[in-house]
Formats: C-alpha cells, sequence, structure tokens
C-alpha cells in the first residue's frame, strides 16, 4: 500500500472499546485495500476515527475514482465486481460487518 496512496492518520483519542481486534483490524484491512485499488496511480487515503457520548466511528477516504451510484446499495453484496478489474471483497466486507453488528457496530 505504501507505493499506491499516502495514509493519512486523523486520529481524535477513542477510548478503550469492547470488540473482538482481530475482526475489526480485518474489516479495516479490506477496507483499505479497496480504497487502495479504486486509485488510479499514487493517492491518499485518510483514516479517520471520532466519538461522542453515543458512539465511537471510523472513517475511511480515498481520492479514487469512486462507487458508481447503481452499485452503492449492494456494496456489501458476495463478490460485488462493478468492474472486470475489481477483485471482489464485497464477501470479505459483509461477512466482517455481520461479526460487527453482534457488538453494535453499524455502516453507514
Amino acid at each position: 500500500m505504501k507505493y499506491k496512496a499516502d495514509v493519512v492518520k486523523e486520529y481524535a483519542g477513542v477510548p478503550a472499546l469492547h470488540c473482538l481486534p482481530s475482526q475489526v483490524n480485518h474489516i479495516f484491512l479490506n477496507l483499505l485495500i479497496n480504497a487502495a485499488h479504486a486509485i488510479a496511480g499514487k493517492g491518499t487515503i485518510i483514516v479517520r476515527t471520532g466519538y461522542d457520548d453515543k458512539a465511537a466511528w471510523v472513517e475511511i477516504e480515498d481520492n479514487g475514482s469512486g462507487i458508481a451510484p447503481e452499485h452503492l446499495d449492494h456494496i456489501f453484496a458476495p463478490f460485488l465486481r462493478p468492474s472486470r478489474s475489481a477483485r471482489g471483497l464485497g464477501w470479505a466486507c459483509r461477512s466482517r460487518m455481520g461479526s460487527c453488528r453482534a457488538i453494535g457496530a453499524r455502516s453507514m
């Protein structure tokens, strides 16, 4: 990834959370890989964290080509491949989201 994008970290001091770190790490890895795949040439990926009295969150932003509007409702569909060159990590993200929902996480 270091040859594909600069990763900018904007962390907001999130407090300790009750979770399964290996599953959360796997989700973040899949999202970062998807972000890198969306970038043509060299780009930027921004990872932000935040929290309030109700929730903590992570945002991952890239300056890649984006998701076509017709695919937005299906981004967690198994093996989604919006283009022939896409690698299709929809299933990996979907299966990990099920694990995260068990601890109260949700995708936005």
